[in-house]
């Protein structure tokens, strides 16, 4: 029982780190609003009303561990993260993601230059997910 016990223990503990580890490229959260950093031209936008996060992995979020990306976050009225490809701008405490209060638009330099709003019919879409056999 005592052994029980102990494995228990210790499967939590790795669980935990494991969890702490894969938040690590969470560039802002508050009450309602994460940015999560995936590579230098990802990043995932996330608006929960009820404030929690799905943290486990998902059909579209199979992954969560991601290596170490270079950001720049700056806070203000606007949030704005930047990545050597992008710029998110957010509007703090504005609620939902709309054409008006988030934007993402390309770094100086990045071809083709884009902009990007929440709403916008897509050209490009990918029509599908990650499989992993």
């Amino acid at each position: 029982m005592k052994n029980y016990f102990l494995f228990f223990i210790l499967l939590f503990t790795c669980f935990s780190l494991n969890a702490q580890q894969k938040s690590a490229n969470v560039a802002y959260q508050d009450e309602h609003v994460r940015f999560t950093v995936i590579t230098d031209g990802t990043i995932r936008i996330e608006y929960a009303p009820n404030g929690e996060f799905v943290n486990k992995n998902s059909f579209l979020a199979i992954k969560r561990d991601y290596p170490k990306v270079n950001y720049k976050l700056k806070e203000g009225k606007w949030i704005e993260l930047s990545t050597a490809k992008m710029k998110l701008r957010y509007k703090k405490n504005s609620g939902a993601f709309t054409a008006e209060n988030c934007q993402i638009i390309s770094a100086k330099g990045v071809t083709p230059a884009f902009t990007w709003k929440p709403g916008m019919k897509q050209k490009y879409n990918l029509k599908g997910t990650y499989g992993s056999n």
